[in-house]
């Protein structure tokens, strides 16, 4: 299942596709003449679909971030540069539900 998310008209509109696979010649054929953002998981299909797109901005998901240096820990739990990483995610996570229900203008004032 594909979320695309945008505007139509100046509103906000979420649009659900659905593929029986997770081939990236469907993202591949529906962003054909797409130029923004596109954030998807870390399925390295997708990866490397969107660095072939000069119009695309590939933007990651913190989840998948995450989770690899979780998994280093769990070798290494005293990792230094690990941990941080998993602070300053944990902070970005804080800011986020932080921000939940706020107007785009009082988000600028934080």
């Amino acid at each position: 299942m594909f979320v695309i998310r945008g505007f139509q008209k100046g509103k906000p509109i979420i649009r659900y596709l659905y593929s029986p696979t997770w081939s990236a010649k469907f993202l591949d054929e529906f962003l054909s003449e797409y130029k923004g953002i596109v954030q998807t998981d870390g399925f390295t299909s997708y990866d490397s679909l969107l660095t072939t797109k000069p119009n695309i901005i590939h933007a990651g998901c913190w989840v998948h971030v995450r989770r690899e240096f979780m998994d280093i820990l769990k070798q290494m739990p005293t990792h230094k540069e690990c941990l941080t990483v998993i602070r300053l995610i944990r902070d970005i996570y804080v800011v986020e539900h932080e921000m939940q229900g706020k107007t785009k203008f009082e988000r600028t004032l934080v």
